[in-house]
């Protein structure tokens, strides 16, 4: 099954890896290397999203790595300019500053060498005292400041620390995009894994337990056996005569619900400090948020079991 890396439009430098299942024009998912560096709608939970394709794959892992790969460059690409900015505005600062700095110096010059000039003797007794005391011509001024005292070492202190600053913040963001893509366990002692960053991303698009629980779904089965599998293997009511399919994976099944209902905070027993009616009402809250999993997984695999098969 091919798996495709998307830029969503929606929302620039967010990427996503997807199934081709999940593209909404179904004469586009038979040919799905076509699409590279085009737009497409893309079914996401409940809605549809407009997504640009940049790769397409049979490897998901390899799909998730490249996607983490490209947003750690989006967020360099971010901060480089902005520290970039940062210097140049320091840089012209501090440019100001020196030129400041220089033609304070020259003037501070010129007065030295015009107060060592007699400017005040009257013009009459300049020529005999030429004759008799010869003055030597003025020495030339040397208007070549010292390099050191021209440099502000207080502007360069504060731009070496700012870029300090800004190379060990990407630092740790680098070391933060790394430890994301390590793969997180769904449930405690289920032995179901999931990427963080897709994790991360399929909470943050679903803004309901039952859509969530649809979501981890999708990603943690595949599309067949989506289609030829019930939630737990029994016969329809409904319809007695119909031959049961047989039960999805439980170990997947089970991670899910537990996850959600973890994550509601209604997972495991009550805890001993509850008083009695407490601890009725999160068994009664617990109970009322597994059926309601429950029934929606289940639908779930019913309208996936009568979708036509493209």
């Amino acid at each position: 099954m091919d798996h495709l890396l998307v830029e969503w439009v929606s929302e620039p430098k967010t990427y996503s890896v997807v199934r081709s299942e999940d593209i909404v024009d179904g004469t586009k998912r038979l040919n799905c290397v076509g699409l590279i560096g085009s737009e497409t709608e893309i079914s996401w939970g409940k809605k549809v999203y407009l997504g640009r394709v940049h790769e397409v794959g049979q490897d998901k892992r390899i799909l998730i790595q490249n996607a983490d790969k490209l947003a750690a460059l989006a967020l360099l690409e971010e901060e480089s300019t902005a520290t970039n900015q940062l210097t140049l505005k320091v840089a012209v600062r501090s440019k100001k500053r020196k030129k400041q700095h220089t033609e304070a110096t020259k003037v501070l010059q010129i007065d030295k060498i015009l107060a060592s000039q007699n400017l005040d003797q009257p013009q009459g007794n300049e020529e005999d005292n030429n004759e008799n005391n010869p003055v030597s011509a003025p020495a030339e001024p040397s208007l070549d400041t010292d390099i050191d005292a021209q440099i502000d070492y207080k502007e360069k202190f504060l731009a070496l620390k700012i870029k300090y600053r800004e190379l060990r913040r990407k630092h740790k963001t680098l070391v933060r995009s790394v430890a994301e893509t390590n793969e997180v366990e769904l449930y405690p002692s289920s032995g179901v894994t999931l990427s963080a960053a897709e994790l991360a991303s399929i909470k943050l698009m679903s803004n309901q337990p039952t859509v969530r629980a649809r979501n981890l779904f999708r990603r943690l089965f595949t599309l067949d056996e989506l289609r030829t599998h019930s939630l737990l293997g029994k016969r329809c009511n409904a319809n007695r005569n119909a031959i049961p399919l047989p039960a999805i994976d439980p170990n997947r099944c089970n991670a899910v619900i537990g996850y959600i209902l973890k994550e509601e905070g209604v997972d495991g027993l009550p805890a001993n400090d509850l008083s009695s009616a407490d601890a009725k009402l999160f068994l009664k809250k617990k109970r009322t948020l597994k059926r309601e999993i429950t029934k929606s997984l289940s639908d779930f695999l019913r309208e996936e079991t009568r979708k036509p098969i493209v």
